[in-house]
């Protein structure tokens, strides 16, 4: 019996989708005032990860544990945290209200959809295995 596996349409569509929901990481981000910071290298594409024929999303350099949040939106109290002392020391003149504002800004996550016939599986901290849906 052949083993069903998603095909290459499905796996970009889902790539484009994960990009979208971190496109801050893969965008360069406009803190206000002239400071941009610069994009990050994105998520690729890779077919036969496992060796069973399926495609997985890599991206090493993406945000901690990114596949466990994939497809989910919300922000990570942790990275805020780290975010928020950066956006003060780049912008000191802004109120603390506005810091947080723009620090969250940068760390939400927004939530993308996962395409229709895809299932998505975390595999690593930087690695997002996709199958056909059931």
């Amino acid at each position: 019996m052949a083993v069903a596996r998603l095909d290459r349409k499905l796996a970009e569509a889902a790539l484009a989708a994960i990009r979208e929901q971190f496109r801050e990481y893969v965008e360069p981000c406009d803190l206000g005032d002239g400071l941009v910071v610069p994009a990050g290298a994105g998520p690729v594409l890779r077919e036969d990860w496992d060796g069973d024929g399926n495609w997985a999303i890599v991206w090493e350099e993406g945000p901690d544990q990114w596949p466990l949040c994939a497809f989910e939106g919300g922000v990570d109290p942790e990275v805020f945290e780290l975010a928020l002392p950066e956006v003060r020391a780049a912008l000191p003149r802004v109120s603390d209200a506005e810091a947080r504002r723009r620090a969250r800004r940068i760390v939400t996550n927004r939530a993308a959809e996962c395409p229709r016939g895809v299932h998505a599986k975390a595999h690593y901290s930087f690695v997002l295995l996709l199958y056909p849906a059931a």
